[in-house]
């Protein structure tokens, strides 16, 4: 039971994360610092529980790297998801390549999922450069979808012109 909740939880690690931040909330302020998230000891504290479980040492090692991709990945999805969504994406992820703060333009859990990717070990010029290779992918398929109903648009001029032409010339 206690495997197959784990797998839950890391199958909706985004919302794990969630959890997590709303943890580091001050209780006097209420101001949530996301930036004190420990990935290890998130980690390490589900490896102890799975360990007191006699589990075996592959077994630990096989959840510690799922537990750790699974984190890796639910930050991704946050921070590419919430950064995206912005209108100045294209200078968040300018700025945060040079290693400029980019923390008070972003949410909790950006800010959180930041932290998360940094503890995994990478860099902000890795981040960035994850985020950019998103941002182009999105605007690739936006400028598609302009040129479709750029394309669409002359078809429809072309035949109400033709449509046109026909009626003036049946009178």
């Amino acid at each position: 039971a206690w495997m197959t909740n784990l797998i839950t939880d890391l199958s909706n690690m985004d919302e794990v994360l969630s959890v997590i931040a709303e943890g580091q909330t001050d209780p006097e302020t209420g101001v949530v610092t996301p930036g004190n998230v420990d990935l290890d000891s998130f980690v390490l504290g589900k490896l102890t529980e799975a360990n007191s479980r006699d589990y075996t040492a592959s077994e630990i090692k096989a959840l510690e790297t799922l537990i750790t991709t699974k984190a890796v990945e639910a930050a991704s999805k946050v921070l590419t998801n919430g950064v995206l969504s912005k209108g100045n994406a294209g200078p968040i992820i300018s700025s945060l390549s040079t290693g400029q703060d980019v923390s008070f333009v972003l949410s909790d859990q950006e800010n959180l999922a930041i932290s998360v990717l940094r503890q995994s070990g990478l860099s902000d010029s890795e981040i960035a450069s994850s985020l950019r290779t998103e941002r182009t992918a999105q605007l690739n398929f936006i400028e598609s979808e302009e040129n479709f109903k750029a394309r669409n648009a002359d078809r429809m001029i072309d035949l109400y012109t033709a449509q046109a032409a026909e009626a003036i010339a049946a009178g």
